[in-house]
């Protein structure tokens, strides 16, 4: 798939794909995730380079997701082990 968006998506520029690794957690309430969020953001460590808010009240769910709605996030580690790695630029 990451192959496939590069060269669909961005030209076959590599550099701009930000959505490498996925991971998922889960919320019962709307409270929860904004606590989450703001626990993310105040994090030295992180880097948020994109928030996609499909729980927004203007977000056509029914149009563009078949109803699911979520809030995602593209974000980049940035500590000393993926300095290392050479993992900090993607």
């Amino acid at each position: 798939r990451a192959v496939e968006k590069v060269s669909r998506s961005y030209s076959n520029c590599a550099s701009r794909l930000v959505d490498i690794v996925r991971q998922m957690i889960l919320f019962d309430n709307v409270r929860d995730i904004a606590s989450c969020l703001e626990c993310i953001s105040n994090d030295p460590h992180v880097q948020i380079l994109r928030i996609k808010n499909r729980l927004s009240p203007d977000y056509n769910a029914s149009k563009h997701s078949g109803g699911y709605r979520d809030v995602a996030l593209n974000l980049r580690l940035c500590m000393p082990e993926t300095l290392r790695l050479g993992l900090d630029g993607h």
